[in-house]
């Protein structure tokens, strides 16, 4: 009797190994299936501000293939969302990237973009101030409807005037 119960534990033993062993297999083959599959942008969603266009989905697609970064092109273990949203990060017309991946390789963008209110233009010299009072180039593609500032701007501090765009932006009567 002692010998049947020994026996029944150690079949019920080497039954839940084989058990966890399979399964643990089903998994590493799994993800190495993931990991080796193409990724595919599948969306892009960019906030847009005020209705500034800066950015497009079309640019942000372009922008990485320039960057030698087409994440459609690449395996999703060679991907680094990291980098990909250092890249995007470093374009002057977008303030925050986050890039993100589901299980079957569909790429996720999402982005922010800076949000001008003042355009500066001395001379040839031109340049918005955007909501942090950074300044941001123009786009060949899109020109925002902000407060226009020209004449001797070099007289004027930057700092002043962002101050003083930032006031007109915000009260709705002097906008």
């Amino acid at each position: 009797y002692q010998e049947d119960i020994i026996m029944k534990n150690i079949f019920n033993m080497i039954r839940f190994l084989l058990g966890f062993s399979l399964l643990i297999f089903m998994i590493f083959f799994a993800i190495l299936k993931i990991n080796n599959q193409y990724c595919s942008i599948d969306d892009i969603t960019i906030d847009m501000v005020d209705g500034n266009e800066f950015v497009t989905k079309a640019f942000i697609q372009d922008y990485l293939i320039e960057k030698t970064v087409d994440p459609e092109s690449m395996r999703r273990k060679d991907i680094s969302f990291r980098d990909i949203e250092k890249i995007l990060i470093n374009h002057p017309s977008i303030k925050e990237a986050e890039v993100y991946s589901d299980m079957f390789g569909n790429l996720s963008i999402d982005v922010s973009q800076r949000r001008p209110i003042v355009r500066v233009q001395d001379g040839k010299k031109g340049y918005y101030l955007d909501e942090e009072g950074e300044e941001m180039p123009f786009s060949q593609m899109y020109t925002a409807r902000t407060l226009l500032v020209t004449g001797d701007i070099n007289t004027v501090d930057q700092s002043d005037l962002f101050y003083f765009s930032e006031y007109i932006h915000k009260d709705d009567f002097l906008r």
